[in-house]
């Protein structure tokens, strides 16, 4: 028997035929999921209603347990605060013995010396206030609360003979060009507001005297890093020394109270009343999970079935698989005409067969028939005796066509309706010295008939050729 090779088309036509049982497992996946996504939302609403009948009755906890809990969820919010200023505050990243900073001396002159210090101390809080930290945001993208702790007003020097006033102003950073462009960005700012208050303030000026960038060294903010690292430390130590503390109960009511403080769980919370008086619900997404999981593993199931099949398929051919003269392949019954909705497997069919005649079972018989007498006029037979391979009822009734059709042909013909492997045919068949093989896809197997024409030839019995049967 020769090597058989996989018939993409045939597979694929042979398992769009079973599109109704696909469906069947399609739906059956679906309603699988469905009911998995049910039991799922069941689960979920059932696990909210528990949470919600045990929460946490604040009135089973004594005052000192309640103290004790409180005292460590101070000490967690001020450990986040810490650590959160630590680890996004500018000045907690600065280098304390390289820091960039640049100053910017102003003098602000008009006709009166009282005016001349009114209007600086107006220029002060401008310098600190929230507009200039606005407009900073506006031009370098940087949070005001940044800003804030950036630039400071280090001193003034008024009651001058001229009547005038003057102000410092520092910008911190620790890169070099971000302190030039707040610098510049400042000294724009006081400009536009020195011609917009004019009317307001009345008439004056506002001279830059000084304008410098240098890189100091910064003993206060070296102590203020310290601090807040050593703050940090000691409070996650604290934090964990008292926890390590709790009860039981007190980490009962630890756990309930911490959680609530967090928004996202403040929000389901909220919604646990509305979720417990809903019934449970069937995902449609879960649905079409499950059919595609379905369809795909049964799709890997029919092409497994179809690899491993040991028995004779319609589209075989004898020749191909073993060397044996193909006389034709005879149709079955056409069950699916029989089935619902039959004219989809006709449709799947027709793609089968497409530019080629597609033969009645009648025809093929004939067809058949004629190639039996074209092979015993080229080996001068006058008989001819048929081996069936089973005795199916159909391919019973295909051979009795068959010889119906000879015998117009006035050419004897013998049905054997037994296997080889009955020793009483193989007498019999040593007398008449030739066979035609007839056997049913579905029924015959791949290695019974390979073993079948091994016997033959092995008692120099000639094979005409042979005829599948379709199922």
């Amino acid at each position: 028997m020769r090597e058989r090779n996989i018939n993409w088309s045939d597979l694929i036509i042979r398992i769009l035929l079973k599109w109704r049982s696909a469906l069947i497992v399609m739906v059956l996946g679906g309603v699988l999921f469905a009911g998995i996504s049910y039991v799922k939302s069941y689960r979920n609403i059932q696990q909210i209603k528990e949470v919600q009948e045990n929460e946490v009755d604040e009135e089973v906890y004594s005052e000192d347990e309640k103290a004790n809990v409180d005292i460590v969820l101070e000490y967690e919010r001020v450990y986040k605060t810490k650590e959160r200023y630590q680890r996004y505050s500018v000045l907690m990243q600065m280098d304390p013995t390289s820091i960039q900073k640049a100053e910017l001396i102003f003098l602000i002159k008009s006709d009166d010396r009282e005016k001349s210090y009114n209007i600086e101390k107006i220029y002060e809080d401008l310098m600190v206030g929230g507009d200039l930290f606005n407009w900073l945001k506006e031009k370098h993208g940087i949070e005001p609360n940044v800003v804030s702790e950036l630039i400071e007003l280090e001193g003034r020097i008024n009651g001058q003979a001229d009547g005038s006033d003057s102000l410092c102003i520092s910008v911190k950073h620790y890169d070099k060009e971000i302190c030039k462009e707040l610098a510049d960005s400042i000294l724009d700012y006081v400009n536009m507001q020195c011609q917009s208050k004019q009317e307001v303030l009345g008439e004056h000026e506002v001279i830059v005297v000084a304008q410098s960038l240098t890189v100091v060294s910064d003993s206060e903010l070296l102590e203020t890093q310290r601090t807040n690292a050593n703050d940090i430390i000691t409070l996650k130590t604290k934090i964990a020394e008292l926890k390590g503390k709790f009860s039981d109960k007190e980490y009962q009511y630890y756990n309930s109270v911490s959680d609530s403080d967090d928004e996202e769980n403040i929000e389901t919370a909220d919604k646990v009343p509305e979720v417990i008086n809903r019934t449970p619900q069937i995902s449609f997404k879960y649905i079409i999970i499950g059919m595609a999981a379905a369809i795909c593993l049964y799709l890997f199931v029919l092409f497994w079935i179809y690899i491993f099949n040991s028995k004779l398929r319609d589209g075989d051919n004898m020749e191909e698989l073993y060397d044996v003269f193909h006389l034709g392949s005879v149709p079955g019954t056409d069950i699916e005409k029989r089935k619902k909705l039959g004219f989809i497997d006709d449709a799947i069919l027709k793609l089968q067969n497409r530019n080629k005649h597609k033969y009645t079972q009648e025809e093929a018989i004939v067809l058949a028939a004629n190639a039996i007498k074209a092979k015993m006029r080229e080996n001068d037979l006058n008989t001819v005796n048929i081996l069936v391979g089973n005795t199916n009822v159909q391919l019973q009734d295909v051979c009795g066509k068959i010889v119906a059709v000879l015998s117009k042909e006035k050419i004897d013909t013998d049905i054997l309706e037994c296997s080889v492997f009955d020793q009483a045919i193989l007498e019999c068949l040593q007398e008449k010295k030739n066979v035609v093989l007839i056997e049913r896809a579905g029924d015959a197997f791949y290695n019974d008939v390979a073993q079948q024409i091994e016997i033959l030839k092995q008692q120099q019995i000639k094979i005409i050729g042979g005829i599948i049967v379709g199922h």
